[in-house]
């Protein structure tokens, strides 16, 4: 018997004497958002039931589940995948796995799959990629970044999405940044210069500053996403240039390349 939003019951008094005598064969399942440990049902259920917590993954976690499903059904997800995999779906678990379901009935040859496979077979598009973008974007080009921009927010991409994929890569970087170490793919906008990772690390601070900017003003500015999306890409696309910091308002900082 399974008894859901169990936190709305009123009048619980009854259930209390069932819980010193309940039924041998009868599993009684109470479902709720939260509980009230202060009332009477909640303080006799602890003591007498077993609790189960079923807390929302948080991002690693999430992460290893997916890598964990795809296992499972015979398909091996890119990290450049699993990003983009999460930035569509969030940490819907039944929803993640329809997905991985869906996208393992019509696979066929090789079964791993990278972010650009995983976009055509959630969308259904063939066209630009939004890891074209990202790559543009790691690449400094700013006018083919400026374009793809614009094709991605004409199909339908949400700016938030894009900026959290961008977010995703800087996070790889600095996961695999090693003082010392050379690496021509781990700065966000070092790939094509070959610069090192000594030399990149301030590099990826500011950029983060400067997208968890841009994650403000996109949930807060009157400006147009493709604006203020453009506007980062101008500042990305300019780190390592002399630097200063121009305040904005109390207790914020404007990180801007120097004039």
């Amino acid at each position: 018997v399974v008894v859901r939003e169990a936190e709305a019951i009123s009048g619980s008094d009854g259930l209390i004497p069932y819980l010193d005598n309940p039924s041998n064969m009868t599993c009684l399942v109470l479902v709720a958002g939260k509980l009230d440990l202060r009332k009477r049902l909640f303080l006799a259920l602890k003591s007498r039931a077993t609790e189960v917590l079923f807390s929302a993954l948080n991002d690693s976690q999430t992460t290893l589940w997916m890598k964990e499903m795809a296992r499972t059904l015979g398909i091996t997800l890119s990290p450049e995948a699993l990003d983009y995999l999460k930035e569509r779906l969030g940490n819907d678990l039944y929803q993640i796995r329809n997905e991985l379901e869906k996208i393992s009935l019509t696979m066929t040859g090789t079964r791993k799959i990278e972010a650009k496979d995983l976009q055509a077979l959630l969308t259904g598009e063939r066209g630009h990629s939004v890891f074209e973008w990202l790559d543009s974007v790691r690449s400094r080009d700013q006018e083919k970044a400026f374009r793809l921009l614009r094709l991605l927010l004409d199909s339908g991409e949400h700016p938030l999405s894009l900026l959290g994929l961008l977010l995703s890569s800087l996070r790889r970087a600095a996961r695999s940044a090693h003082p010392g170490r050379q690496d021509s793919t781990a700065g966000p906008l070092s790939r094509h210069t070959g610069s090192s990772l000594e030399s990149s690390q301030q590099d990826l601070i500011k950029s983060f500053a400067l997208c968890l900017e841009a994650d403000s003003r996109l949930k807060g500015s009157r400006l147009s996403p493709q604006l203020i999306l453009e506007g980062l890409i101008l500042d990305l696309c300019r780190i390592g240039e002399n630097l200063q910091e121009v305040n904005v308002g109390p207790g914020q900082r404007r990180i801007r390349p120097a004039d």
